[in-house]
């Protein structure tokens, strides 16, 4: 983080979840008050590295629904619906911040502290489901660190998606496929 922030071409650095942190810090630079008060952010002052400190982490349930009529005015979203070897127009997903375990070799450890929240499987279904009727998405890649964490919401998603011919997977360590 430190190298980044004294490269020069960047001046700050969200270390955690950038939903509630990000606005604070546009309000801040518009106001022209302290980053000091905004948690989970790195900056450089002269030759001192702050990191203030972390954000709890947010239940992902409470974040407002993806605009995603919004976005397709900008661009549409089918574009983004690709051919991969699930279907000819996967959809892409994200359902969960962090991972709860603590692998020295994961950048995902640092930022969310082996901290892990998952969207509920009723979230998730209803936003692949929407992709679906509105975009064309006939699969669905869930890009999570570990989207089997839980394995009540993963089986209560199964469950959900059955019968909507709509192929899909997750990442997983292996010893939560396993368990």
């Amino acid at each position: 983080m430190e190298p980044v922030l004294k490269s020069g071409f960047v001046d700050f650095v969200i270390n955690g979840s950038g939903d509630k942190v990000f606005p604070q810090l546009v309000d801040a630079m518009v106001q022209g008050t302290s980053y000091y008060d905004i948690k989970s952010l790195a900056f450089m002052e002269g030759d001192t590295l702050v990191k203030t400190p972390k954000e709890p982490l947010l239940e992902y349930d409470s974040l407002p629904e993806l605009p995603y009529e919004k976005l397709h005015g900008f661009y549409p979203l089918s574009s983004y619906l690709g051919r991969s070897y699930l279907g000819q127009r996967t959809i892409a997903y994200h359902s969960s911040f962090g991972c709860p375990f603590k692998c020295s070799f994961c950048a995902v450890v640092p930022i969310y502290e082996a901290r892990w929240n998952g969207k509920s499987a009723e979230k998730i279904f209803k936003d692949i489901l929407y992709l679906k009727e509105n975009f064309g998405g006939d699969s669905n890649e869930l890009h999570d660190n570990n989207f089997f964490v839980s394995e009540k919401r993963t089986v209560e998603f199964a469950r959900l998606i059955k019968g909507h011919s709509i192929t899909w997977w997750g990442e997983a360590r292996i010893d939560t496929l396993d368990r």
